[in-house]
């Protein structure tokens, strides 16, 4: 985890995977926490904790992924 954490911040990414194959482990970097999964999130449900994180309103959030 220390590794994911590690690229995490160099990426400047809000989010940290872990695995070994049987367990996942996830670290929020909004929360501080270090949580065990039974899958990886979705790409919907990052998008709507990002957004949460960043207190992105919807309708500017739109505008970052909008051409």
């Amino acid at each position: 985890m220390e590794q994911a954490k590690t690229y995490a911040v160099l990426l400047g990414l809000k989010f940290a995977y872990a695995t070994n194959g049987n367990a996942i482990v996830e670290f929020d970097f909004y929360k501080g926490t270090e949580t065990q999964l039974e899958s990886f999130p979705s790409p919907a449900e990052l998008w709507q904790r990002y957004r949460e994180g960043e207190g992105l309103p919807a309708d500017e959030a739109e505008k970052l992924v909008t051409p």
